[in-house]
């Protein structure tokens, strides 16, 4: 896969980092209705903004706010797929209807965007999730996926999917001395991280990546939350160079 990585700005989370490292920035920072919940209008706009752009690329798509843009990614791949998503959330919560809509749509967000994509895409043929907090493991229950708690992170399988991946990380996965985020944090360590997902790159034809969290100065972040995070960011660019 080309390495030609793309960021998603909302929040502008990511602004010195793409200062630092020159990538691609969409800036949809001027759509409403997107954090946390992404409703019709805002949906509609996010499809055609990124329609310019490969769905088989990498993509860093600010805080795990936004994490529901995985869906709209995997449904333009248009070829069978497996799923790995690296979380401490399995975000298949029932979506929520808009109170005041005429019709009954769902919203589309970041805590249910992975049912719809099981619910909905018919190129998606398995659906693995790694580092899930044990507490919400029956979310998943009656779903088509193999679910991995982070009970399980010392006894994961081999990562060999039967079709080619997509891999979404939601850096909340990580214990708190390896990434900060808005969100509960799980306790994968980074060398647990990179051990797996460079299993992953080396064993399966990648088709693309999507990371998202972090945390912002107006939701709390402070400097040491910023370092860390940066740091972590390089460490991911590392990674993310051994796709073959």
């Amino acid at each position: 896969m080309y390495f030609d990585p793309l960021i998603v700005n909302f929040s502008d989370l990511l602004t010195d980092f793409a200062e630092k490292t020159g990538f691609r920035v969409l800036d949809c920072s001027n759509i409403g209705g997107t954090e946390c919940w992404c409703d019709g209008d805002a949906r509609a706009e996010l499809e055609a903004r990124i329609a310019a752009y490969p769905a088989a690329g990498i993509h860093w798509i600010d805080t795990g706010d936004y994490h529901y843009m995985t869906r709209l990614w995997t449904a333009r791949l248009g070829v069978p797929f497996s799923l790995l998503l690296l979380d401490h959330h399995p975000d298949v919560q029932a979506p929520s209807f808009g109170i005041m809509a005429e019709v009954d749509d769902p919203l589309l967000s970041c805590g249910s965007w992975a049912r719809e994509l099981l619910e909905k895409d018919p190129f998606v043929q398995d659906f693995t999730m790694v580092g899930i907090d044990p507490a919400l493991a029956s979310e998943v229950e009656g779903l088509k996926v193999h679910c991995y708690t982070e009970e399980d992170l010392l006894q994961l399988p081999e990562p060999v999917f039967s079709n080619p991946v997509y891999v979404s990380l939601d850096l909340d996965v990580l214990r708190p001395e390896d990434a900060r985020t808005n969100w509960d944090q799980g306790s994968m360590t980074l060398q647990q991280l990179k051990t797996y997902l460079e299993a992953v790159f080396a064993r399966n034809r990648v088709l693309g990546v999507d990371i998202c969290g972090g945390i912002t100065a107006a939701k709390g972040g402070h400097a040491e939350d910023f370092r860390i995070n940066a740091e972590l960011r390089n460490n991911i660019i590392e990674l993310l160079l051994k796709i073959k």
